[in-house]
């Protein structure tokens, strides 16, 4: 019973995060998330995540960083939801903070938006 209660607690924590990657909704990014102008490079660095050794991935992100393949904001930053793929986790957003990027858009794994 105590099992079921604890699962139960944990999916209506969830629950609510997740109903919330809609369209139009204003959201919070994480510090520190990888931010990609490119679907196609952030499926492969998702797939990297779940595959790779972690020094490998660490490299792989790097390099993309590096690059400019990707970007990454220390602070958080707030967006607007345009879209959410829940098949692959990737969410496609507009950003509305303050700054020279404002209103660049932009994909991200779901998991970078604060709860």
């Amino acid at each position: 019973m105590r099992a079921f209660l604890t699962l139960l607690l944990l999916v209506a924590s969830i629950a609510p995060s997740l109903a919330d990657i809609r369209p139009g909704a204003i959201r919070v990014v994480r510090p520190n998330s990888i931010w990609f102008e490119d679907g196609a490079k952030l499926t492969e660095w998702q797939k990297l995540r779940k595959s790779s050794g972690v020094a490998a991935f660490m490299s792989y992100q790097k390099n993309i960083l590096g690059r400019r393949d990707a970007l990454q904001f220390i602070n958080p930053r707030l967006v607007k939801i345009l879209g959410y793929e829940r098949r692959t986790n990737q969410i496609t957003v507009e950003l509305t903070s303050e700054g020279r990027l404002q209103g660049s858009k932009w994909f991200l794994d779901a998991g970078a938006l604060t709860r």
